[in-house]
């Protein structure tokens, strides 16, 4: 014997939303690690394609080491960034010298 039943699931969804423009996103998933919306590294704001800056060394490799600013952080992020490209060691991580930087900066600013 055969029988059919229809069950309703309830399910959660969440939407993404930019916190610059009215962008949004639902299950958020993109290809290679980036997403329609992603974070800012530096004061965690959604950020969509419009409104973030993406900052790495090599942009060649599979999985490029870097970081996304927004255009609140982008100003002194830029400043960190050239400082940190001028400054850092060849074996230096550039993103973290650049987030060391950026603090410095903020701190100083502030």
């Amino acid at each position: 014997m055969k029988t059919t039943r229809i069950e309703i699931v309830e399910k959660e969804i969440t939407t993404w939303k930019c916190d610059f423009c009215d962008k949004e996103s639902e299950g958020n998933q993109g290809c290679c690690g980036v997403r329609p919306i992603m974070s800012c590294t530096i004061c965690k704001s959604d950020i969509c394609y419009s409104h973030r800056a993406w900052y790495t060394e090599d942009d060649c490799s599979d999985y490029p080491h870097g970081f996304y600013a927004c255009p609140t952080c982008e100003p002194n992020a830029t400043l960190a960034w050239k400082w940190a490209e001028e400054y850092a060691g060849r074996h230096d991580d550039i993103v973290e010298v650049t987030m060391k930087r950026y603090k410095e900066i903020k701190d100083g600013l502030e």
